[in-house]
């Protein structure tokens, strides 16, 4: 082929040609870099408008009052400089915008039932709950995010880490299903920008069916990485969806999703536990680490948070 097109002999042309190849290699290589790294740190979607919204410095004494936010009000949620150490329970509200702080769920209660190891719960917001800038953490952590989602709410989850998700049987899990991210009810709307996190069982675990079937509007998954953890033969499917209660007849079994650079990257001898039902259904995403190192690392997040700002206001 070479010689029909007359390269072989012109030895000059070759190097000249595969120098200009070198470079060109030279040259993607840094462009995927930015692209994963995050050439524009500014996350994807700004909060939600506020209108005359109750301002909420949440401390261990007022927790209680989070569970019953009224379902047309606004709400600016305000974590403490020092961490969290129970579960936020965020129940009702229209709009609710909560950016930075720490949530550490410890083991300091042996009776603990799991609702009450997890980082966060989100259940019935009316408009746009945004969440941002969170680290969640701790020795007796069996979920990051849980949300229970209704009444047609937007969801977005932005800049958070969620560290080492598990059970305290983390062989058979009878205590405990650890995910980074699960709902068993909606939202309408999900949208995911800059996640880090590891589980020792499931990342991101999408039921939005699970006990009653809605019209669900696109779900995103934006500069996001998963690792499984602990011992070899613990971490399960990274990725997974479920459909539960079917929808009307002739209703889609599927919502649409766009994942736009999505790593995985299981625990050593667990590559065949990554996508369920199928990698199909989570395509496109990646095996391994971003090239840049976690998408959030834990000097980003947490009680000093500031935000990088934003691409859209929408």
């Amino acid at each position: 082929m070479l010689r029909e097109r007359g390269l072989s002999r012109t030895p000059t042309r070759l190097l000249v040609l595969a120098g200009l190849a070198a470079v060109a290699v030279v040259l993607v290589g840094v462009l995927v870099v930015l692209r994963f790294t995050g050439d524009d740190e500014r996350l994807s979607w700004a909060p939600p408008e506020l209108v005359s919204p109750r301002e909420v410095r949440v401390t261990k004494a007022n927790l209680g009052e989070l569970v019953s936010l009224e379902p047309g009000r606004d709400y600016r949620l305000i974590l403490p400089e020092a961490p969290i150490e129970s579960t936020l329970n965020v129940i009702g509200g229209r709009n609710v915008v909560l950016i930075g702080g720490e949530v550490r769920i410890s083991g300091e209660v042996a009776d603990a039932g799991v609702d009450r190891r997890y980082g966060i719960f989100l259940k019935d917001q009316t408009g746009t709950v945004h969440v941002e800038g969170l680290r969640i953490h701790g020795d007796d952590l069996a979920a990051g995010v849980v949300l229970d989602q209704a009444k047609g709410a937007t969801v977005q989850l932005q800049n958070l880490r969620i560290e080492d998700v598990h059970a305290r049987d983390n062989v058979e899990f009878t205590d405990a299903h650890p995910d980074v991210i699960q709902t068993w009810r909606g939202p309408h709307i999900l949208r995911i920008d800059r996640l880090t996190g590891t589980t020792a069982a499931v990342g991101l675990q999408f039921q939005p069916y699970e006990y009653e079937w809605q019209q669900l509007g696109t779900w995103e998954v934006r500069r996001t990485n998963l690792r499984g953890s602990r011992s070899p033969d613990l971490s399960r499917h990274l990725l997974w969806r479920n459909t539960g209660v079917p929808g009307p007849a002739g209703s889609d079994t599927w919502w649409q999703q766009r994942n736009e650079d999505l790593w995985v990257e299981p625990a050593p001898g667990r590559a065949g536990w990554v996508a369920f039902p199928s990698a199909e259904l989570w395509q496109p995403f990646r095996i391994g680490a971003p090239p840049g190192g976690d998408f959030v690392p834990k000097e980003a997040v947490g009680s000093s948070y500031a935000s990088p700002g934003y691409r859209s206001s929408e």
